[in-house]
């Protein structure tokens, strides 16, 4: 029996890999249909090492294509499967672990597919462009489904409809939209699902839709394995507002005339510069308002990270240092002392929850102005729905702290992430599918290993 080291650091992400979002969490029930390809990325990352696989078990017909991310030190795969009429009503079980170099492994997961027939898809258009995703489905495909109880990933992302068609317009980078890096491309996915409505009976559907949609976009050359991403504008869709978009960027001085060029991301920051910041809101429908209800610095491009420093909450500023400048009704402009947050970690983003209003309408959020946690929560769950749309998570960064000491203070070199999918111009495929969930009890289902020479 040989007994290796001891591993320097048992947390997760340092030496042992951690699994990054999309990740299926352990326990999943993940709804597939037959003769429809399955697939789902699992991402996972070491600090102080270096991902040398990720290993599943499944069905014997699982592929997979694997990549290592170096600027990110981290790993992505992405497994698919297609079901057989065999696999019908079956409970298909993929597990799978992540490996370093060193031989450290990540926590096991395990996911269940559950297998059903496809009876209820709606047919679809998808338009890929630089930076928005748009998906058409006609409405007479899918009978007996009211577009209010449809959704994108993201809850707060409804959608809107005209005569023929239910439509929902999506930024790469918002509503829930994953993004999925193969050796060619840049895949980037999200799913229209039905949902009950919270506010009536409580009803239990048999069938339930996910219609999946994705852009796919050619990389350029060798070097898209280092690409970082400046947000370019989110882009919303709502019933009673129809759509609408955020723009969140970062400006060199408080008289907001030059914005940073996305070229130059990710930022760099002296301690105790100033950051000048900008949210603007675009909107078809006349007289809006912009409300930014919170924002804050995040070590991840995830609002929900655990770690976080609170900058405005509930639409009250908490950092001491914030300027609040003038600006339009549809604009929110503030700086702030580069602070000591973003020095504790390699990168860090700023989320920020934004709503808009109908103007002057003194019983929506954006009139509530800041308030307590527990006032605002409670005025959000009953928010006419066409006086004020959901709450939108938009983010911008990194922000790197300046490693050098006893510099003096310069000019903001803020730098913003840019996805390379731009170009000339870039072609876009659209994949479509429909599913139909169904709920089966469980059955065995026989699976062997995935070894990783056969990749």
């Amino acid at each position: 029996v040989s007994v290796d080291d001891p591993v320097p650091d048992c947390t997760f992400g340092q030496y042992r890999p951690e699994f990054l979002s999309p990740t299926p969490d352990n326990g999943d029930l993940l709804s597939v249909s037959v003769g429809q390809e399955f697939q789902f990325t699992v991402r996972a990352q070491a600090v102080q090492s270096m991902i040398y696989d990720i290993k599943i078990s499944g069905p014997l017909n699982i592929t997979k294509s694997f990549i290592y991310i170096s600027y990110s030190q981290e790993g992505q795969a992405v497994f698919s499967w297609t079901p057989t009429e065999n696999d019908l009503n079956e409970h298909v079980p993929f597990c799978f672990v992540a490996e370093t170099t060193d031989g450290y492994q990540s926590e096991l997961r395990c996911v269940v597919a559950v297998v059903g027939r496809n009876h209820y898809g709606g047919e679809a258009d998808v338009e890929c462009t630089e930076n928005t995703m748009t998906v058409s489905v006609l409405k007479s495909s899918m009978k007996g489904l009211h577009e209010n109880y449809l959704r994108l990933i993201d809850p707060s992302c409804t959608l809107t409809s005209n005569s023929t068609h239910v439509i929902a317009a999506v930024s790469l980078n918002a509503c829930g939209t994953q993004l999925v890096e193969t050796e060619d491309n840049l895949i980037f996915r999200n799913e229209i699902i039905s949902f009950d409505h919270p506010e009536q009976e409580v009803i239990t559907r048999k069938h339930l839709v996910e219609i999946g949609f994705s852009c796919s976009y050619p990389k350029k050359g060798n070097v898209s394995l280092e690409f970082v991403a400046h947000r370019l504008p989110y882009v919303f869709t709502e019933s009673g507002f129809g759509k609408f978009t955020y723009q969140f960027e970062f400006f060199s001085t408080d008289r907001y005339t030059r914005m940073i060029d996305p070229s130059a991301y990710p930022v760099t920051v002296e301690l105790r510069d100033m950051l000048y910041i900008d949210i603007e809101a675009t909107s078809s429908i006349p007289n809006t308002q912009l409300f930014v209800e919170s924002c804050r610095a995040t070590p991840h491009d995830d609002p929900s990270d655990p770690l976080f420093y609170d900058i405005i909450r509930n639409g009250c500023v908490e950092d001491d240092t914030v300027v609040v400048y003038p600006s339009s009704q549809t604009q929110y402009r503030f700086g702030m002392e580069a602070f000591a947050f973003i020095g504790q970690f390699s990168e860090v983003y700023i989320s920020c929850t934004v709503i808009l209003c109908q103007a002057g309408n003194p019983f929506t959020r954006c009139a509530q102005g800041c308030s307590t946690g527990v006032t605002a929560g409670h005025h959000r769950h009953r928010r006419q729905v066409s006086a004020e749309t959901g709450r939108h998570f938009i983010s911008q960064g990194p922000l790197r702290l300046a490693r050098s000491s006893g510099s003096a203070v310069s000019s903001v070199n803020l730098n913003l992430n840019v996805v390379f999918i731009a170009g000339t111009f870039l072609v876009a495929v659209a994949l479509v599918c429909g599913v139909l969930i169904y709920r089966n009890k469980a059955t065995k289902i026989k699976y062997a290993t995935l070894p990783s020479k056969d990749f």
